[in-house]
């Protein structure tokens, strides 16, 4: 039996949905912005890792957290979560796992439709898979707009930005610059939120990090667990 006529079925009734709940007005009390730190968590720190799975570089973070017995948030990429035992390993060792689209794309360049597509489709991936209710999102980029909003409002995500981002991405970034910059930056504050990447370079420098922290007083948490603090 052709799937085609099924797959049609599917895509109209993801525009219905997507029609649906970009129609819906907000309140003012419902308008979203994305969150770049938790100050009401006190002196509590968030590590965040975007982009993956990296699965070698996945398990050498995962194995330097356990050591350190520090949890953090995952927000992976919808396509790259075909490494089941690394992410049930994650969920099992206390780490949260967000949402970072299925494929990163620019967001706001795209139809409602197809934004849509993105963000539930990773929710869906991860119920599916993993039995995991995913409850924060971060942009592609960081990149948000209206209709990205009132899509996350309506699936009842959290829109996440970060304090600082260690630019550890680029080629050019060097090992001292991810450090100064996780550790030393004005912008630091009580409960921030850092944003890094499942890279060699990261994971090289992440148990200094820790370190810092450890010394400092600061308390490791996951974003949601910020989040819950009133």
């Amino acid at each position: 039996m052709s799937l085609l006529p099924m797959y049609k079925t599917c895509r109209l009734l993801l525009l219905c949905l997507t029609v649906s709940l970009l129609s819906v007005p907000l309140t003012q009390g419902q308008v979203l912005k994305p969150i770049k730190s938790v100050p009401q968590a006190g002196k509590t720190i968030a590590l965040t890792f975007d982009d993956g799975i990296a699965p070698v570089i996945h398990k050498q973070i995962l194995d330097i957290l356990k050591q350190e017995q520090v949890p953090a948030t995952f927000f992976l990429i919808g396509n790259n979560t075909n490494e089941l035992q690394l992410i049930q390993r994650a969920i099992k060792e206390g780490h949260e796992i967000g949402n970072h689209s299925m494929s990163h794309p620019v967001l706001p360049s795209l139809s409602d439709a197809q934004i849509l597509e993105e963000i539930q489709g990773f929710q869906t991936i991860m119920q599916d898979k993993f039995n995991y209710q995913t409850k924060v999102f971060r942009a592609p980029k960081l990149r948000y707009d209206k209709r990205v909003m009132k899509i996350l409002t309506a699936l009842n995500l959290v829109p996440i930005n970060a304090t600082v981002g260690t630019r550890d991405f680029a080629v050019e970034t060097t090992r001292e610059y991810i450090l100064n910059t996780a550790t030393q930056s004005p912008k630091l504050t009580d409960g921030s939120i850092i944003l890094l990447h499942e890279v060699q370079k990261t994971a090289d420098v992440l148990p200094a990090i820790i370190k810092y922290y450890k010394q400092a007083g600061y308390t490791f948490m996951t974003v949601s667990q910020m989040l819950a603090i009133e």
